[in-house]
C-alpha cells in the first residue's frame, strides 16, 4: 500500500491508531491485508506459515496481537460521566440504554459492574422513585472531587 492511500485511510479512520484495521469482527493488521482490505494478501508459497492469514491465526493464539474490538471498562466510566453529567436525576434504564446506543458491543453485565463501582465509591447514588420504584441515578457525594469538571 503506498503512503498517500495509506494517510487517506488513516485519516478516515478505516486504519486506527495502532494500524488496525476491522476486518470480520477482529481487529487486523492493515499490511496483512490486500490493498483495497477486502481480505488476506495472497501467500507467497505453498507452505502454510507463508500465508498472512497464517501468521495472523498464529500471532493471536499465542497473544502476540490485540484483536479484541469490546469496549474497556474506561469507555463504559467516561460515557456514565458524560451521562449523568448532562442530566440529573435520570432513570437507571435510561442511563443502561444510553450506554448501549453508545457503545454497541459492550454486554449489559459490564454497564451493571461500571455503576456498582461508581456507587460504590460514592460518585454516583442510586435512588428509588416513591411511586414508580424505579431506580434514580444521580451525582454522588464525591462527584466533585473525583470528576474533572470543564476538561
Amino acid at each position: 500500500m503506498d503512503n498517500k492511500k495509506y494517510e487517506e485511510l488513516k485519516s478516515k479512520g478505516t486504519i486506527d491508531a495502532n494500524d488496525n484495521v476491522l476486518f470480520n469482527g477482529e481487529h487486523v493488521p492493515y499490511y496483512l491485508l490486500k490493498e483495497d482490505l477486502s481480505g488476506f494478501n495472497e501467500p507467497t508459497g505453498p507452505q502454510p506459515y507463508q500465508s498472512d492469514e497464517w501468521l495472523f491465526k498464529f500471532y493471536k493464539k499465542h497473544g502476540m496481537i490485540e484483536t479484541d474490538t469490546t469496549p474497556k471498562s474506561d469507555d463504559v466510566f467516561d460515557v456514565i460521566v458524560e451521562f449523568v453529567s448532562t442530566k440529573s436525576g435520570e432513570y437507571k434504564k435510561e442511563l443502561v440504554d444510553f450506554v448501549k446506543n453508545k457503545l454497541t458491543e459492550l454486554p449489559k453485565g459490564k454497564i451493571s459492574s461500571t455503576l456498582r463501582r461508581l456507587k460504590k465509591l460514592g460518585i454516583i447514588e442510586e435512588s428509588t422513585h416513591e411511586t414508580t420504584g424505579s431506580k434514580v441515578i444521580s451525582k454522588g457525594r464525591y462527584w466533585n472531587s473525583h470528576i474533572k469538571q470543564g476538561g
